[in-house]
């Protein structure tokens, strides 16, 4: 089987095996990720926005990892 050069590179990655510098450019990452989700709730307005659909649909997006993680803790 020949080496994969790019697969070996991901899955170092994967594994955090650079550990500090990897930790702190994925919490980066993710902090934008939370940025972007948060901004975006706010773009829209009107009856499609944070105020009408958009509450809706925020609360579903809340509601089902909420519901999965009392099902594993509790209910397991």
């Amino acid at each position: 089987m020949q080496p994969r050069p790019v697969l070996y590179a991901f899955n170092r990655l994967h594994i955090n095996a650079p550990k500090q510098a990897w930790t702190y450019l994925a919490d980066l990452y993710a902090l934008g990720l939370l940025t972007l989700g948060i901004t975006g709730l706010f773009i829209l307005r009107g009856p499609n926005g944070i105020t009408g659909r958009g509450a809706w649909l925020t609360a579903i997006g809340c509601a089902v990892p909420l519901l999965y993680w009392v099902w594993w803790a509790f209910l397991r």
